[in-house]
C-alpha cells in the first residue's frame, strides 16, 4: 500500500491523474448542466402560468358580485363586475406564449393547465355566439373554470 501511495505522488503520475479527474468532471458538468437548467426553466414557466391562472381565478370568483370601493373624498361606490368587465380583465398571455414549449418539455403539466385554460379561451369566443346565449355560456365557462381550479390546483 505504501508503494502505491509513493508511486501516485510522483509528479508525472499525480498531475496526469489530476488532469483526468478534471476532464471527467468537466464532461459530467457538460452533460448534466443543460438538463438541470432546462428543468429549472420549466419550473419557472409553470410558476408563471400558475400565477396567471390564480389571477384569472380571483377575477372570475368575484364576477357578478357587488363590491364597494371608497373614493378619497369619503364616498363609497358600489360596483358589480359583470360579463364585459370580467372578459376584459381575463388574460392568458403567458399561457399563449409558453404552452407549446410546455407541451414539448412537460406534457403532464401541459395537460393539467390546458384543461383549466380552455375555459378562459372559450370566453374569448363568446362574441361569435348569439347575444341571447352569451350570459348562459359565460356563466357556464366561469363555473367550469372555477371548478377545475378547485379540483386540480386546490384553490379555495
Amino acid at each position: 500500500m505504501c508503494s502505491f501511495i509513493q508511486e501516485s505522488l510522483k509528479p508525472e503520475i499525480f498531475w496526469t491523474a489530476l488532469a483526468s479527474i478534471g476532464t471527467l468532471s468537466a464532461v459530467l458538468v457538460a452533460l448534466f448542466l443543460p438538463a438541470y437548467n432546462e428543468r429549472k426553466r420549466i419550473k419557472r414557466v409553470v410558476k408563471l402560468i400558475e400565477g396567471e391562472i390564480l389571477r384569472n381565478y380571483n377575477i372570475t370568483k368575484n364576477t357578478n358580485k357587488e363590491h364597494t370601493f371608497p373614493f378619497p373624498d369619503g364616498t363609497n361606490v358600489k360596483v358589480t363586475l359583470g360579463e364585459g368587465e370580467t372578459y376584459r380583465l381575463l388574460r392568458l398571455n403567458l399561457w399563449e406564449e409558453y404552452k407549446y414549449k410546455l407541451a414539448d418539455d412537460s406534457p403532464k403539466d401541459y395537460d393539467k393547465y390546458q384543461d383549466i385554460c380552455q375555459h378562459i379561451e372559450a370566453l374569448s369566443r363568446l362574441e361569435q355566439i348569439k347575444k341571447e346565449f352569451r350570459p348562459l355560456m359565460f356563466q357556464a365557462e366561469i363555473d367550469s373554470f372555477l371548478k377545475k381550479c378547485r379540483e386540480i390546483l386546490k384553490y379555495n
